[in-house]
């Protein structure tokens, strides 16, 4: 089995371990807000209804009713009690599962190191952006049809219909509910998501299909909310991408050159640090491999998460 393939195999173990370690939120009577509050107890673990509320987050498919709060606990259960017998069956002492556990800590560990990394580089300033599209302007013609979207998050689905209702009656006060009721990241205050297309945001674009511009959608549920979309712009194939729709894709091109460039650096500086050996005569003439790996692909597989 090749390194890629472990890889790939140990990454979806550890985070379908996460997706299923966790569940559903809500809570009967008697747990109140108390995050710590039990909710489920298999052996020494417990699953508690913060562990319960932060997986209703991760599929809101619809608000929790009572049925997807239980079945997400029996599910937790019958979860644990795989994985206790799989570790009284010694399967994760198995050559190749120990591989893939010690290779999945490895890269979940490694990943939260570069997004902490991440979090402390500037931001990226404007001339930065406009100077990578003047010298990569043949790279951004526009392939498919392209909306522009401005949004506003809630949680409330009672507050998102209050949301849609206000709109509907005065799209011109979108950037001001943006400031004061919007939970999301999009454009800071302006709620702006840029220019999506079918193929980039593909639950944004069907959600705004039959809009025509500064026409507002019912909301939308997604991972972190409710959102209530207005179109401010369509443009059809064909032809070069403005500055205006791309800028934001730009923004986060630099952010992943500046990134990688980041990672690399910080490895030379541990090879000059730190002890290691490559065994070069187990591994034959570097000049066999077409596809050997330098630091920097190697890296990239890092951060496609390969």
């Amino acid at each position: 089995m090749s390194c890629g393939i472990v890889r790939r195999r140990a990454q979806a173990m550890a985070l379908g371990a996460l997706l299923l370690g966790v569940a559903i939120g809500g809570c009967g009577r008697g747990c109140g807000n108390d995050a710590s509050a039990p909710v489920a107890k298999v052996g020494d673990e417990t699953f508690t209804l913060g562990d319960l509320q932060a997986a209703l987050r991760e599929t809101p498919s619809r608000p929790a009713a009572p049925e997807d709060r239980w079945n997400a606990t029996e599910q937790w259960v019958a979860r644990q009690l795989l994985y206790r017998e799989a570790l009284r069956r010694g399967v994760d002492e198995q050559p190749e599962v120990a591989l893939q556990i010690k290779t999945a800590v490895r890269e979940l560990v490694i990943g939260a190191m570069l997004d902490e990394m991440s979090r402390h580089q500037a931001a990226v300033a404007e001339r930065d952006i406009e100077r990578y599209y003047s010298q990569n302007a043949s790279a951004f013609r526009r392939r498919e049809a392209t909306v522009r979207v401005r949004e506003i998050v809630v949680d409330d689905p009672r507050e998102a219909q209050e949301v849609y209702s206000e709109l509907r009656r005065n799209p011109q006060s979108l950037g001001e509910i943006v400031r004061v009721r919007s939970t999301g990241m999009a454009g800071a205050e302006s709620g702006d998501l840029g220019y999506v297309s079918a193929s980039t945001s593909p639950e944004i674009w069907q959600a705004v299909q039959q809009l025509g511009v500064n026409q507002i959608s019912q909301p939308v549920r997604a991972s972190d909310g409710l959102h209530i979309l207005m179109v401010v712009d369509r443009r059809s194939a064909g032809g070069t991408q403005s500055l205006d729709e791309v800028r934001m894709e730009i923004a986060n091109r630099i952010r992943a050159m500046r990134r990688l460039e980041a990672m690399t650096a910080l490895v030379e500086e541990l090879k000059a640090r730190e002890s290691y050996k490559i065994y070069e005569d187990r591994l034959g003439p570097r000049t066999s491999y077409a596809g050997a790996q330098d630091t920097s692909s190697i890296l990239r597989d890092v951060e496609a998460g390969e």
